[in-house]
């Protein structure tokens, strides 16, 4: 279902996430955890379409996914929903 091979992101010269690869299958619960700085959430955003990986690749259901609009990212099904938005108020 979505695939995340060798990526690595970088916020100009710094690099953020070195080499991250994660695999979730359908039917997984997949929980991302790590201290402060560790690069969740720039993996997050990543997958998101929200920044685009300098290496690497991403797959969502089988479709190539990095330069995708991230609103059509969302019509596919893959959404990132960020802390303290009160989505339940």
């Amino acid at each position: 279902m979505l695939e995340v091979d060798q990526i690595t992101t970088r916020y100009g010269a710094i690099t953020a996430l070195h080499s991250a690869s994660l695999e979730v299958r359908a039917g997984e619960l997949v929980a991302l955890v790590g201290p402060n700085g560790a690069g969740k959430t720039t993996l997050l955003n990543t997958v998101a379409g929200l920044l685009r990986p300098a290496t690497g690749s991403i797959r969502f259901e089988g479709n190539d996914i990095p330069g995708t609009e991230p609103a059509r990212l969302v019509r596919a099904g893959l959404a990132l929903v960020p802390e303290h938005r009160r989505i339940f108020k």
